[in-house]
């Protein structure tokens, strides 16, 4: 395994050709910021319950609609944008 930190972002076919030749990529404190997003978001989508066990707790019907808000809210947050450019930066 070959560890290397970037120090200029990578052209598209740079970036695709490391991780189909199996080269980690680690987004730190970018990827930190998505996943507040998300859990935020999934906190929100399936309140009261905890997240992780929405699925036990919620029927198939209503635990779907809850995901694809979720989704949604995610994929059309106001922040989105900026926490994904930070993640990839």
């Amino acid at each position: 395994m070959q560890v290397f930190r970037l120090s200029a972002p990578l052209s598209p076919r740079d970036l695709a050709r490391r991780v189909f030749d199996g080269d980690i990529l680690a987004f730190q404190a970018g990827a930190r910021a998505v996943a507040r997003l998300a859990r935020g978001v999934a906190k929100w989508a399936f309140a009261p319950e905890h997240p992780p066990h929405a699925h036990r707790v919620f029927a198939r019907d209503e635990f779907l609609r809850r995901a694809r808000t979720a989704q949604m809210e995610f994929e059309n947050h106001p922040d989105a944008p900026g926490v994904f450019a930070a993640a990839v930066a």
